[in-house]
């Protein structure tokens, strides 16, 4: 031994599979601290996690264990307490750590991969500035919503309704944009992970097609069969064959699938209670199979539909955030994934490079690891198990109960099967099942909710899942078993959520919204924060729409509520106002948005008296004139300002926020009216966190604790598939896709086994994310637990049994509210069960509800403590926010706007534009040009792969046919003198150093605006003192212009060029001179 180094120890492989509360993070840094005090550096050990703030937490904990265990007396040995045992150990370990500290790999997997990408970013050919952007952030969006765009505009109307209907699963929907934005985003990963074309055609075609002379035939079968049976059948019999021939004739495949008659010939099942005849199922197993074929086909058509759609956007997207260098980290996965295809396993290279080998994984929240991210690392982890990387160890710790990531990619399978994947650690594998969070009744509680999961009325239909996913369930044992605790089942009484609107017409006064009583969630919560000030209290939900009507009810009863995650800014009534009048500058005929603002606190300021057309363009005409001879922030101030009176602290922020977005908004982008107001819906305003009454998503609660969790929301249906875009067939749990489908009605099930197959998975796997939801939204409470469920509805009809009394939701259906009335509150012994339909009724409890009286004296004193922070939920604030300066302002212009005297047009406004061929074919040129150094130095011709690679990157879906087209009329235009003239190196003398720029972007202020645009090509002559003698501008037109009229037109964009250029080398501008090439005349 070393220096405290013990290299004699080995660290065993580890996989814990670890329930709530039993102390995850602590077990993997203890782990961390074996390795160091084992003697392998910190360089040598990736520690993984799922959040930024939990890698945090355990890189603090290692820290401060280490810091603790360095003595501060020689007698070492009577420390308490210490992770570290030896002395030496200790202060190596700490010294080492301090000097290394940027080897440290305790991070998320997304920033591991981030920091390996990066070392190779020129090999992946990215730039030096990536921006790494949130998958679900308003720059994200605006990428997307401009490759859809395009995609539209490439497209015939005929087309598009067909894409459009297709990929909706056949179904005429609504809000088509929108679902269309929410299928890219639902498709990409999926269209990542799976891009070959085959899976997502492959899907087979069941039955067999009937011609039409095949149909007559076994129509006239049928004829025979009702002249020479039907005596026989019963009433229903006759009456379903009759009806089966009528949509036969006609030819309604559809509406014959839908009926009952036909699901019993389909399965060869009973038809209200009898078999059908023999010769009947004979006579129509044609006509079945013929359906079968019908549907199918139809299926397999709008998998192709889907598989278009996803490809013709996703290569798209993946092109134009490649050349922006806006990357999701989910980018940095998927290109060190397709490196690894190709041979080059980068993470193993970085390892390599760096001089330190990566020996020890110790991967957290594995229930949540992506299948893309765990074929990055599998490799590693299979190299360590196997005794490939010396005195290396994997140690793994997830709970499969608390995968409620699969939204994000997360695939809890992969955990499952870990042992099988490294087959070298199946002794390896322990339970954590000792909770130190929750007292003893809320573990009872919970275990006696999911231990008898799969016997519950509520997963009847899903009995097979929910036996699996009671598989992996172990009950608890609380570490805190006598801490006091309390659980409550209640019902709720009436709507939820406390608040109602009313006519503001009638009224001045606002906010918009007028409490009524508060609803009963509210009140209690309002009730526990007044008994217990101190106390920590979690209000969880399922959904972000239920917060915000939370906050409000919770802030108008007096309570100071936060939010974690924060709201959406436009939920706020002032905010939405100030939009309200940003649409109505966008469209006068806008009734909604002029209703609004007639029935705000504006009225007064704007003068209206009535509504109508004229007031609208009136008022529409104000807001235009107002904008752009302001700006956007100025103009949001002003009429803020005006609402401010009537605004408490809350809205006065989010007008200040409003404002904020406005005044660091490029100006250019301010005009863009509709993408602005677009942004702002989509974002998101964060709550004040010091509040001890915290409302979240359960999502947002996973890592968190409370001393009191309230559950408002537990209807929630457990498996919804009808609001998938599409479903996802794997090869068995876990593994590589297999089909990827349209949504499909449920009753296409009974289609094909491929169909059964791939809607079992979709539906064990909602199932699954349900009752993981429902288990860490349980199991977040230290002292008490409030769950409330809506009551139940007896049936109009009395029933002779008693558990036939009320109606399904609640009772028998598929929910969380199921779930929880009968495993806890209907007892079987008590033949019977009985609740107050109007609600407000505690139908379970168990534990103490006055658990606090029982705590240690401090720990109680804590929890009465009073709070101290103020409620800044109600009166009048004033917005702090000042006007926006006329120098933050500023209007920015592009070079080719000013070519029209710098007049702000409609297209600018609403985003007018086409795509079509020239401009596409303009976009190349550029490209291609921008290629060329100097002519005399490429052969184009001779690089014809490299150019056609270029503009396959630039515009993805153009065919390689037309692509090449192109470049032949590119080549064209190098033949033409004054092309050649402008690429050729300047003849000057030895002392003169020139140098090219080519598609170099620029931005500068021109008086009083900010000009901004691309130089497609300058030619710069400097002295040997690298001083600056000359620059030639050269702007290149494609398309067959008058010249003269031409120069006329862009002479203001050539000028803005000039100065601009002029200011950037501070020239002056008779030294710059501009050149117009029409590439496609011999003129310049």
């Amino acid at each position: 031994m070393k220096d405290g180094r013990d290299t004699s120890v080995t660290i065993s492989h580890k996989i814990l599979k670890a329930s709530a509360g039993t102390g995850k993070t602590h077990a993997l840094s203890r782990r961390y601290l074996e390795i160091l005090e084992a003697g392998d550096p910190p360089a040598t050990i990736l520690a993984s996690t799922f959040t930024r703030k939990a890698a945090g937490e355990i890189a603090e904990r290692v820290l401060l264990s280490i810091a603790k265990s360095v003595p501060k007396t020689p007698d070492f040995s009577d420390e308490k307490d210490v992770p570290v045992k030896r002395r030496h150990a200790a202060e190596r370990i700490l010294d080492e750590i301090c000097d290394t500290l940027d080897l440290l790999k305790i991070s998320t997997l997304d920033s591991f991969f981030y920091q390996v990408l990066l070392r190779f970013r020129y090999e992946l050919g990215l730039g030096s500035g990536i921006e790494v952007m949130e998958e679900e952030g308003t720059g994200s969006t605006d990428l997307l919503w401009e490759v859809l765009a395009e995609f539209f505009e490439e497209r015939r109307e005929e087309e598009l309704f067909d894409l459009v209907f297709d990929f909706s699963g056949g179904q005429a929907t609504k809000a088509v944009t929108s679902n269309l934005l929410k299928t890219v985003d639902a498709l990409h990963e999926t269209y990542r992970e799976a891009p070959e074309e085959r899976i997502w055609c492959r899907f087979p075609v069941s039955g067999r097609e009937l011609s039409e002379t095949e149909t007559e035939a076994v129509l006239e079968r049928m004829r025979n069969l009702w002249k020479n049976e039907s005596g026989d059948w019963n009433g229903h019999l006759r009456n379903a064959f009759k009806k089966f021939a009528e949509e036969v004739k006609e030819r309604k495949w559809e509406d014959l699938f839908a009926s009952g008659f036909f699901k019993a010939v389909l399965t060869e099942s009973n038809y209200h209670g009898k078999p059908l005849p023999a010769k009947m199922t004979m006579c129509l197993k044609p006509l079945v199979e013929h359906v079968r074929f019908v549907l199918t086909s139809r299926i397999q058509a709008q998998a192709q539909a889907l598989w278009k759609f996803a490809s013709g956007v996703g290569k798209r997207y993946d092109a134009l955030r490649r050349r922006r260098n806006r990357l999701f980290f989910s980018d940095f996965t998927h290109l060190l994934l397709d490196a690894a295809r190709n041979g080059r396993d980068l993470i193993q290279a970085a390892s390599e490079e760096g001089g330190v080998e990566l020996r020890h994984i110790l991967l957290d929240e594995f229930q949540d690891t992506s299948m893309t991210q765990w074929s990055l690392l599998r490799p590693l982890a299979e190299r360590i198990v196997n005794g490939k990387k010396r005195r290396g160890s994997f140690f793994c710790v997830g709970d499969g109960k608390q995968a409620i990531y699969g939204w994000r990619n997360g695939c809890a399978e992969i955990f499952d099967r870990l042992e099988t994947d490294l087959p070298l650690l199946k002794e390896k594998t322990s339970s954590l099942t000792e909770n130190y969070r929750s007292s003893k009744v809320i573990l009872e509680t919970v275990d006696e909710v999911f231990d008898k999961i799969a016997a519950s009325p509520a997963v009847k239909e899903f009995s097979e899942a929910a036996r699996m996913w009671r598989a992996r369930y172990q009950k608890h044992t609380a570490h805190h078993a006598t801490r006091p605790g309390y659980v409550e089942l209640t019902t709720l009484s009436g709507e939820s959520g406390g608040i109602a609107n009313h006519d503001a017409e009638e009224e001045e006064e606002w906010p918009l919204a007028k409490p009524e009583t508060p609803s009963l969630e509210i009140q209690r919560i309002a009730a526990l924060h007044e008994k217990l000030p101190g106390a920590s209290i979690g209000v969880l939900v399922r959904t972000n729409a239920r917060i915000r009507t939370l906050l409000d009810g919770l802030r108008t009863a007096g309570v100071n509520a936060g939010g974690r995650g924060g709201t959406r800014l436009a939920d706020d009534p002032a905010v939405t106002i100030l939009l309200a009048a940003l649409k109505l500058a966008l469209h006068p005929g806008d009734t909604i948005a002029e209703f609004e603002l007639a029935s705000s606190p504006l009225k007064k300021f704007l003068g209206i008296r009535s509504r109508g057309p004229e007031t609208r363009e009136k008022i529409s005409r104000l807001f235009r004139e107002e904008i752009l001879r302001d700006g956007l922030a100025e103009f949001l101030f002003r009429w803020g300002r005006k609402l401010a009176a009537s605004c408490d602290e809350r809205s006065a922020r989010r007008l200040d926020r409003l404002i904020q977005i406005a005044d660091r908004e490029p100006p250019e982008t301010m005009l863009l009216l509709r993408d602005f107001i677009r942004r702002v819906e989509e974002t998101t305003f964060p709550e004040p966190r010091e509040a001890r009454v915290q409302v979240m998503t359960i999502h947002a609660s996973k890592g968190l604790d409370f001393d009191i969790v309230v559950l408002p929301q537990l209807d929630f249906r457990l498996v919804e598939t009808h609001k998938d875009s599409f479903f996802v067939c794997r090869d068995g749990s876990g593994g590589p896709i297999k089909y990827v489908l349209p949504r499909i009605p449920k009753t296409y099930r009974a289609l094909s086994p491929e169909l059964e197959q791939t809607y079992s998975q979709e539906e064990k796997r909602k199932l699954d994310d349900s009752l993981d939801l429902l288990y860490v939204a349980m199991t977040r409470a230290r002292y008490a637990l409030h769950l409330f469920i809506p009551p139940l509805k007896p049936k109009r009809k009395p029933a002779k049994k008693w558990e036939d009394r009320f109606g399904r939701k609640g009772w028998t259906d598929a929910s969380a509210a199921t779930i929880l009335r009968h495993a806890l509150a209907v007892r079987a012994d008590t033949n019977g069960h009985s609740e107050n339909e109007e609600g407000g009724e505690t139908i379970f409890e168990a534990g103490d509800s006055d658990w606090y009286e029982t705590l240690p004296p401090d720990e109680k004193a804590n929890l009465l403590r009073k709070d101290t922070s103020r409620n800044k939920g109600s009166g009048p604030r004033e917005i702090s926010t000042a006007g926006g300066s006329k120098r933050r302002l500023l209007l920015r212009v592009s070079p080719s706007r000013l070519a029209e005297g710098g007049e702000i047009r409609a297209a600018d406004l609403f985003r007018v534009g086409t795509h079509d061929r020239e401009t596409r074919r303009g976009t190349l040129f550029h490209l291609w040009y921008s290629e060329i150094v100097w002519i005399e130095e490429t052969d184009p011709k001779s690089e014809r792969e490299r150019f056609l690679k270029r503009a396959a990157e630039e515009v993805p879906d153009m065919d390689r046919k037309t692509a090449a087209a192109l470049f032949e009329e590119f080549l064209g235009t190098l033949e033409r003198a004054p092309v050649r003239e402008v690429l050729a190196r300047p003849k000057t003398d030895k002392r003169t150093c020139v140098e090219v720029w080519r598609e170099r972007p620029f931005a500068v202020r021109l008086r009083d605006r900010i000009v901004s645009g691309t130089f497609d090509r300058v030619v710069v002559c400097r002295d040997d003192q690298e001083r600056v003698l000359s620059a030639e501008i050269i702007d290149w037109k494609t398309g067959h212009d008058d010249p003269a009229a031409a120069r006329e037109r862009y002479a203001g964009q050539m000028e803005a060029y000039s100065s601009s250029l002029a200011r950037i080398l501070n020239l002056d501008e008779k030294q710059i001179t501009t050149r117009l090439i029409f590439v496609d005349t011999e003129r310049v």
